[in-house]
């Protein structure tokens, strides 16, 4: 006896399910291709830290870049800190809806710089810091090309001590 072949009526369903579920996958991936390339709407709520703001720090006198400053932005109750590289600049995201932020920057040996700045600029914000009046205790140890200091904490003692013993004559030849 030999086997029947199935008529076309029988195979009508699968091929009716093959095409379906074919569509299914392709407009699945038609829709998430299209959710990932939407260009986000300026009024979605969710939409957040696509504003870039960058700042250079720089002396107000020699207009030398200022590294390992401490940047602080604040906007609204969001704060940010940062440190500026080795050329002065800093770089944070923001809100796309935000209009002005507080910068702080903070580093040794230069006054400390505290605005609101708009963000209504494009390009770097320049910034230039005043340096502080020296002193002993703000003012940068020279180095060596080696790396090493050309004064050492005992020697600065040592030389003041010197110096206060000139004044007041040696020690040994005064009296109580």
């Amino acid at each position: 006896m030999a086997a029947k072949k199935p008529s076309s009526a029988n195979r009508t369903p699968i091929w009716v399910a093959l095409i379906g579920a074919a569509a299914l996958i392709i407009a699945t991936l038609i829709g998430i291709i299209w959710s990932h390339n939407k260009s986000p709407s300026p009024k979605d709520p969710d939409l957040k830290g696509d504003v870039s703001y960058t700042g250079r720090v720089t002396d107000v006198h020699t207009e030398g870049p200022i590294r390992n400053a401490s940047v602080t932005i604040e906007e609204d109750q969001n704060v940010q800190i940062q440190v500026t590289d080795q050329h002065g600049y800093f770089n944070v995201s923001l809100k796309q809806d935000a209009k002005a932020v507080r910068v702080r920057l903070e580093v040794d040996g230069y006054e400390k710089f505290d605005r609101i700045v708009s963000l209504t600029r494009t390009g770097i914000e320049p910034i230039q810091l005043k340096p502080t009046s020296l002193s002993l205790k703000s003012s940068p140890t020279p180095f060596t090309d080696a790396g090493h200091s050309k004064s050492s904490p005992t020697n600065k003692q040592r030389k003041l001590d010197e110096a206060i013993n000139r004044l007041h004559g040696s020690g040994e030849n005064r009296k109580p």
